[in-house]
Formats: C-alpha cells, sequence, structure tokens
C-alpha cells in the first residue's frame, strides 16, 4: 500500500492516502479479532455443553446408585459444579456427599466431600467455612493414611 502513496503532488494527499492505509490495516486486523472472538465464543459454548452432559449423565447414574455408590457420585457431580464455577452447587452436592458417605461409614468419600465443600465455600469467599471444611477433610484422610490427599486439601 506504501507504494500506492508516493506519486502525489502535495502533503496533504499523501497522509490522506496513509491515513487511509492504516484504516484499511486496523479493518482488516479488526476482522481477524472478530474471528478469533467468535472460535473462543463458539468453543465456550460447546465446554459448557460438554460439561452439563456430564452433570446430567452422572445424575442419571445417581438415580440408579445403590448406597455404596452415591457418595462418590455426588462427590464427582459436585466436583462437575465447581470446574464449572457454581460454587453453590458444588456446595450442595459435596454436602449431600458427606450426607450420604456418613450413612455407609465411607471416610474416604467423607473426606472427599468436606475438601470439595472447602473449594466450594472459598470461591463463595466464606473463608471460616472453608477453613473448617478443609481441617474435617485433612483428619478424615490422616485418619485413613491418606497424607498425600490430605496435602492437596
Amino acid at each position: 500500500m506504501k507504494r500506492a502513496c508516493k506519486n502525489f503532488n502535495n502533503k496533504h494527499e499523501k497522509s490522506t492516502c496513509e491515513f487511509s492505509s492504516i484504516i484499511g490495516k486496523c479493518f482488516h486486523i479488526g476482522r481477524k479479532i472478530i474471528n478469533l472472538a467468535t472460535i473462543i465464543t463458539l468453543l465456550s459454548f460447546n465446554n459448557i455443553s460438554a460439561q452439563q452432559k456430564n452433570i446430567d449423565s452422572l445424575q442419571n447414574k445417581l438415580e440408579l446408585a445403590s448406597i455404596n455408590e452415591k457418595p462418590v457420585i455426588l462427590n464427582d457431580i459436585s466436583e462437575e459444579y465447581f470446574n464449572n464455577n457454581n460454587a453453590e452447587m458444588a456446595e450442595k452436592y459435596s454436602s449431600d456427599a458427606i450426607i450420604s458417605s456418613r450413612k455407609t461409614s465411607n471416610i474416604y468419600e467423607e473426606a472427599r466431600g468436606y475438601k470439595n465443600r472447602s473449594a466450594a465455600l472459598l470461591l463463595q469467599s466464606r473463608y471460616n467455612e472453608a477453613v473448617e471444611s478443609a481441617e474435617k477433610s485433612i483428619n478424615y484422610f490422616l485418619k485413613i493414611n491418606k497424607s498425600k490427599e490430605a496435602a492437596e486439601t
């Protein structure tokens, strides 16, 4: 485009041509940005759809699950909601997992439930409750010799 701006008689014509060149480049860059934004938006919708399918699938499994399987599935659902930035639902399902795991004396899943609950509470800026849940999770994990999980809490 610079070549087209060389053969002008005055500075005004040349500056107008250079300005048009710059505008043309800006529109070209703008189109690329719009295309990139469109791709990102489509991928985001696809990801949200996939996450919702995971949650739906887990909820279907939960309906058919035995009493021993429920704490695992409830914690899985809690983690899916947490990964989907839905802290309220993550907290709800982690609390359900804690209750369900107590009924079956499943200490591992109870510890996992407290860990998930702590993460959900942290996202909600409920720090004191998050610390309490994290401490319970750590204590339960240590009780069953799961020091790695305790450290990850």
